[in-house]
């Protein structure tokens, strides 16, 4: 489990070291950041994940979809929230174990995703992958994972789902 306030590139360094070793392009690794929402896995691309907090308090906004749990305050910087129980369509519950992955890109945080736990960053082949054609517009494929089957966001079409 990564703990609050994590940065996760430095949890991926030894991760990254073995990458340039493997040589057909159907079969590069990419880093992922694996979670859990509700029963069910899912991961987001390492390089799209800034950093894990533990649930704060989170400002509610009036007359927002409940997708929109809230705007996080980080450092001065407003955050939109996201409820992974919402964008899954299950009942909403959050612990104080609860965390928010915080969502950017080019560096800049642009939106913060509340799941249940957050798990690890491992290694998945991109040949392993599996597309979705009728599955939610965030859904970027699924892929099986020992007993497990991880659901790959993609997000910048997670992005997408409060614009």
């Amino acid at each position: 489990m990564i703990h609050a306030m994590s940065t996760l590139p430095e949890l991926a360094v030894t991760l990254r070291s073995g990458a340039s070793m493997i040589q057909s392009p159907s079969a590069l690794p990419e880093l992922v950041v694996t979670l859990r929402i509700g029963r069910q896995h899912y991961a987001l691309p390492l390089e799209s994940v800034s950093q894990v907090v533990r649930l704060p308090d989170l400002t509610d906004i009036a007359g927002a979809p409940p997708v929109l749990a809230g705007v996080l305050n980080l450092r001065g910087t407003f955050l939109p929230v996201l409820d992974g129980h919402v964008l899954i369509n299950i009942p909403s519950t959050h612990s104080l174990d609860s965390s928010i992955l915080v969502i950017a890109f080019d560096g800049a945080p642009i939106l913060g995703l509340l799941v249940d736990e957050v798990e690890e960053v491992q290694h998945i082949s991109v040949a392993q992958i599996v597309n979705l054609s009728n599955g939610a517009a965030f859904i970027r494929g699924i892929l099986r994972d020992g007993d497990r089957s991880i659901i790959l966001i993609d997000p910048v079409a997670l992005r997408l789902v409060i614009a």
